[in-house]
């Protein structure tokens, strides 16, 4: 018997949200937990599913906020590091009228670019049915490291690996890295999340159906491809089935963490299911993105990625109304 059912591996920071101006115009932040993992976990465990954190954060009070943040939603958190030597990283969340966001990340010299292949507690990967990564550890050597080493060790366990690229070039100090390191990740992948900017990136073509398609004739490992549209919804491909789902339409004020709670829907559906992943019917992947897509609209009418994550009653207020 499995302990977790999803376990995240990657940034752990503060996503300082911009507010409303003061009357003097001087700009505002909230200080919210965030990372592309915290959030796919956040979504599970408010679905009720047990996960698990592995990362690094600073000893210091941001750091004590995320890490007591998650331990109140009900996700693990006994694999994060406190780093005595480097703070907590941060990211500073810039919205635009349409709820679409830019970031400015603090992110060399941090806790998080210092999570080396010595702190991950391998027990607790071991321990999960599903590991979920991405690429911005791996923007570091010895982030790159510990990257590697949790896929071997997912990979010996027989864990579905679930990756979502998450691709931030201004935080790779050779942006020529990134799309390589990117490569490395993917023949060890079974879920492959992307939006349509990332399917782009990796194959060249502007049609989703096209690059999804690329995708899985390269890396033939993989299982099922989500390509996240926006307000679009998302297009899904399997090795049997694909499709398209729309999206909720709402008023959007925030879309931190809007992938990512797609992300912990989908997989926390096909978790219910109970079946291979190579044998999801149509029906089965649909539930998937609708899922995926409910959850994702409501917590874009939201501010903030990790505390925006609704319950099943909350989402089933929402999609009612």
């Amino acid at each position: 018997m499995k302990r977790f059912d999803i376990c995240g591996m990657g940034e752990f920071l503060i996503d300082f949200t911009s507010s409303p101006a003061t009357q003097d115009g001087k700009p505002q932040y909230a200080a919210n937990p965030g990372g592309a993992h915290p959030n796919v976990l956040a979504a599970a465990a408010r679905l009720g599913h047990p996960t698990a954190m592995l990362s690094r954060v600073g000893s210091d009070s941001l750091g004590q906020f995320l890490v007591d943040t998650l331990n109140n939603m009900g996700v693990n958190t006994e694999g994060v590091v406190h780093d005595s030597l480097y703070n907590t990283t941060l990211a500073f969340v810039h919205n635009a009228a349409d709820g679409d966001r830019s970031f400015s990340f603090y992110w060399k010299n941090s806790a998080n670019t210092c999570f080396a292949p010595q702190d991950l507690r391998e027990d607790i990967l071991r321990s999960s049915r599903i590991l979920q990564l991405g690429s911005l550890l791996m923007s570091t050597p010895t982030g790159d490291a510990t990257t590697m080493r949790a896929l071997n060790v997912a990979k010996e366990e027989g864990l579905i690996i679930s990756f979502d690229p998450n691709v931030r070039p201004g935080m790779w100090d050779n942006k020529d890295d990134m799309v390589p390191a990117i490569r490395r990740v993917m023949p060890y992948a079974h879920i492959l999340k992307v939006s349509e900017e990332e399917a782009e990136l990796l194959t060249g073509s502007k049609d989703v159906a096209e690059a999804s398609s690329l995708l899985m004739q390269e890396f033939p490992n993989l299982e099922v491809i989500f390509v996240t549209l926006g307000a679009e919804g998302c297009f899904f491909r399997s090795k049997k089935y694909s499709g398209q789902c729309p999206s909720p339409r709402v008023q959007a004020v925030d879309t931190t963490g809007c992938g990512d709670s797609f992300t912990g829907g989908a997989l926390c559906t096909f978790l219910e299911f109970g079946c291979p992943l190579a044998e999801l019917t149509e029906q089965q992947l649909t539930a998937m993105v609708q899922t995926g897509c409910s959850i994702g609209a409501y917590v874009a009418t939201k501010y903030g990625g990790v505390l925006s994550m609704p319950t099943p009653e909350e989402l089933k207020a929402f999609l009612a109304n």
